[in-house]
């Protein structure tokens, strides 16, 4: 964090390449393996949900090759229950 800044990374996904503009850069993230898992529930809670799959790869023996991701599937403005919340977890593998 620089000057109280942070980069932020996120992917939306399109059906055609776009143009970065000003300080918002386009781009595409490479096909690759993942470990994935699901979690339902409020997001309060999403580090025991990171924290299982961790030890998942590390007992299946497998290196992280970069950042995790989350895909938040459920709209909360729509879906007041937080238990039916979906979100989706990926840790790219090698």
């Amino acid at each position: 964090m620089k000057d109280g800044t942070i980069d932020v990374e996120m992917g939306i996904p399109v059906n055609n390449a776009l143009e970065g503009k000003g300080d918002i850069l386009a781009g595409t993230y490479p096909q690759s393996k993942v470990a994935t898992t699901d979690y339902f529930g409020f997001y309060d809670n999403l580090g025991k949900a990171h924290s299982d799959i961790q030890q998942w790869l590390i007992e299946m023996n497998l290196q992280v090759q970069g950042s995790p991701m989350e895909q938040y599937i459920t709209d909360p403005a729509s879906e007041p229950d937080t238990a039916k919340w979906l979100t989706k977890i990926y840790y790219p593998v090698g």
